[in-house]
């Protein structure tokens, strides 16, 4: 019975620790500084803002190991009677590593209290490194002028940098690459407040096999937790008055204890963190070379008359295949591409006791944008960015995570020792919109012009043809019932633009209907434009005043 039941534990071990894979350990001994003799029961605690995070006891030969470790940096206490405490500040913890490090305690005979306090030094070389990438900490991220999570990871070898922003990785594709936040794989939004990540790792190489289908790399980030102590920040930023970007920021971060231990500690029983990002941008698709676009009056010109005649009798040219150099001017911004995105990221951790975790975390993302490329094709920037695509995202993330330790302590009387196991629970939410920013949702104004009226009349032939047993010659003959005589054309404001294609072929041939406007094959074969139409491109490059550049489109996944 009891055999079936550790193996049933065992079992319940594996899969949990797959379900939560971005974690790390720490393992190592604790040893006379003078003799190296090992120092058995010493007590070990790892410690982030005031707040334990895992301790061991050593063993006889003076083994100690803490997991599960969240990434980032520690501060790692050793206490033992008749030595002096021992405090390595910045001790660095990778996902899915093990960190080794031998703590050397000093001997003392004082009475009182003594604190001997060392910094962390990396290794050169890492006993567990069997995957390649690299691990960026905060203090790192916190020099650098781009800190999103994505912009961090493009710092390491292997990850390619696109405007300041993630591209490919290793030269695969975007859904090669993994991301995990808080050890929740990433669907939709990946943007996390500047001010919460507390690490990101990137491996692209000997990626661990609970990622599955990650072929070209992992990219881990890590965020905040909460303290015993009370902290808070907030950041600006804006370019608003120094260029003609307009970029503005606003970021804040708060944390501490809600109910703290009666330890002369005081550790943070209940503790919290909280952190929000908001941006807007006035330019979203910032150049080195600037953009070109048609002046004022040209443009206004080319949206009242957007044909003219062929010169033949019959047909027209789209008047902006006239365009030249002096109709266009440059520009160091773009037009109708302003951007804003909300970012609100928190967690709450209870710990309930030394060995019993229980976090609530989650986040929440919501972006605007006015895109400045909507779809393949013709360029809209030259002359059509007044219909710059509008794309709205939302994405709402969160997770509960339980996690027991079984002390490994020789005054432990659990059956289990110095075996951990982490439950955990998570839920996505992300869904969106998008569309043209005048018809948003409304599907039936998308390509409708106007209204089309045609007019028919019966055609009649000389011919012969016999009637009950009678010939007859050189009569008129029923040639075609319905045939097209005039069509008239009354446009609608839905899309003005478009149906100023309309208006303007029919004023170029106004008063000759015939072979011009009198069915819809000539309308269309002389330049106009039916209901459905999108105007042609010009110069086969950019697109037309009023061409709609997206359809609408909805998700909720």
């Amino acid at each position: 019975m009891i055999r079936n039941l550790l193996l049933t534990f065992g079992l319940f071990l594996s899969t949990s620790i797959m379900l939560f894979a971005q974690q790390g350990a720490l393992k190592g001994k604790a040893i006379d500084k003078t003799t190296k003799e090992p120092i058995p029961f010493a007590n070990i605690v790892l410690e982030n803002n005031g707040t334990m995070i895992g301790g061991a006891t050593s063993d006889f030969d003076g083994n100690y190991q803490i997991k599960p470790i969240p990434p980032g940096k520690y501060s790692l206490k050793a206490t033992y009677i008749g030595y002096k405490t021992v405090i390595v500040n910045g001790m660095a913890i990778s996902a899915d590593k093990t960190r080794f490090y031998d703590i050397e305690m000093t001997p003392t005979s004082e009475t009182l209290e003594e604190v001997e306090i060392v910094d962390y030094t990396v290794p050169l070389i890492s006993k567990d490194e069997t995957s390649s990438g690299a691990s960026v900490t905060s203090e790192e991220i916190s020099k650098m002028p781009n800190r999103s999570a994505n912009a961090v990871a493009t710092t390491v070898g292997g990850v390619f940098s696109k405007d300041g922003e993630r591209g490919s990785v290793r030269g695969a594709r975007s859904n090669a690459t993994a991301m995990y936040i808080d050890g929740i794989r990433v669907i939709g939004n990946s943007t996390v407040p500047q001010s919460a990540i507390e690490q990101v790792d990137v491996i692209l190489g000997g990626t661990p096999a609970q990622y599955g289908d990650a072929t070209s790399g992992v990219i881990n980030v890590t965020t905040k937790g909460a303290s015993r102590k009370f902290g808070a920040g907030l950041e600006m930023e804006t370019s608003q008055f120094l260029d003609a970007f307009g970029y503005n920021r606003l970021g804040f971060n708060v944390m501490g204890p809600l109910i703290k231990g009666k330890n002369k500690n005081g550790t943070a029983l209940l503790g919290f963190f909280l952190a929000g990002d908001g941006s807007y941008r006035e330019d979203g698709a910032i150049s080195a070379v600037g953009h070109y676009y048609a002046k004022d009056d040209v443009l206004a010109n080319l949206e009242q008359n957007p044909l003219r005649p062929s010169g033949s009798g019959t047909g027209t040219f789209i008047n902006g295949n006239f365009l030249r150099n002096d109709d266009l001017q440059k520009l160091n911004y773009s037009k109708n591409t302003s951007n804003w995105n909300i970012n609100l990221l928190g967690n709450v951790s209870v710990r309930t006791t030394d060995n019993i975790t229980l976090t609530f975390g989650g986040a929440y993302n919501r972006s605007h944008r006015n895109a400045f490329r909507s779809s393949r094709g013709p360029d809209p920037s030259l002359l059509n960015y007044a219909k710059n695509g509008v794309f709205n995202d939302e994405t709402i993330r969160g997770y509960v995570r339980f996690t027991q330790r079984f002390p490994s302590g020789s005054d432990s009387k659990s059956l289990l020792r110095n075996v951990l196991y982490t439950v955990q629970a998570d839920y996505t939410k992300v869904r969106g919109e998008h569309g043209d920013p005048n018809h948003w949702d409304d599907i039936f104004k998308y390509g409708y012009l106007g209204k089309f009226s045609t007019f028919k009349a019966p055609t009649y032939e000389l011919g012969g043809d016999t009637v009950n047993g009678v010939y007859y010659d050189n009569v008129q003959l029923l040639n075609q019932w319905d045939n097209d005589t005039l069509t008239t054309w009354t446009p609608e404001d839905y899309n003005p633009l478009v149906a100023q294609y309309t208006t303007s072929y029919y004023n170029t041939y106004a008063g000759y209907s015939e072979g011009h406007y009198d069915n819809t094959d000539n309308i269309l074969l002389g330049g106009g434009l039916l209901n459905g139409n999108q105007p042609g491109s010009v110069y086969g490059l950019y697109q037309s005043p009023g061409t709609n550049q997206v359809g609408y489109g909805k998700y909720d996944n």
